[in-house]
């Protein structure tokens, strides 16, 4: 009489018990982590996500060689990209427009010592549009911050707000210089300037 021979292997019920354990805890990291949308985000993330994509941009410009801009409105913010002698949509990985709640409120302002290509008689001189294209021209976004090949930007400050938040959140997202992008909350911004 020959022994009896085990079996190695796992059985169909310890397979389907360690797929339920795993199944529960990717739910629970799931429901822990933050939400992706940029809808759903604080003031503070979208900071420093902006604040990441302008860097980007930057290098992404120097690389490139090839001037870069950002346009916002109430809707979100888009990177553009000097092309064909008009501002297109830059749809980049890492730069695609970005659709923010309808209830964050923003505000830019241009710091003092603005680059000499962000002067409006040399914005206009650099980035002159032909004239046969002045039906396109009114649809076309013009930036309101610029990104040149040689890395410099547009010096501004960004107020981000969503007063419906149960602690008002208030971040600003502030390019200091043409270099250095940093951010701070409404106190430390006004305290420093």
């Amino acid at each position: 009489m020959q022994p009896r021979r085990r079996n190695n292997g796992f059985t169909l019920v310890e397979l389907l018990l360690v797929m339920a354990i795993i199944g529960m805890i990717a739910g629970t990291v799931a429901f822990t982590l933050p939400s992706s949308s940029a809808r759903d985000k604080s003031p503070q993330d979208i900071a420093v996500t902006l604040k990441e994509q302008l860097q980007y941009a930057r290098e992404y410009a120097m690389v490139r060689q090839q001037p870069l801009g950002l346009v916002m409105d109430d809707d979100g913010y888009q990177f553009v990209h000097w092309y064909d002698n008009q501002w297109q949509p830059l749809n980049a990985r890492g730069l695609k427009a970005v659709n923010w709640d309808e209830r964050l409120r923003w505000r830019l302002q241009p710091l003092e010592g603005n680059l000499v290509a962000q002067e409006e008689a040399a914005r206009d001189l650099l980035f002159q549009p032909d004239n046969d294209n002045d039906e396109q021209e009114d649809e076309q976004p013009q930036p309101q911050i610029l990104i040149l090949p040689s890395g410099e930007m547009t010096a501004f400050s960004l107020a981000l707000d969503k007063p419906q938040l149960a602690r008002r959140e208030q971040r600003w997202l502030i390019a200091q210089s043409a270099w250095q992008v940093s951010i701070q909350d409404e106190a430390s911004f006004d305290a420093s300037y």
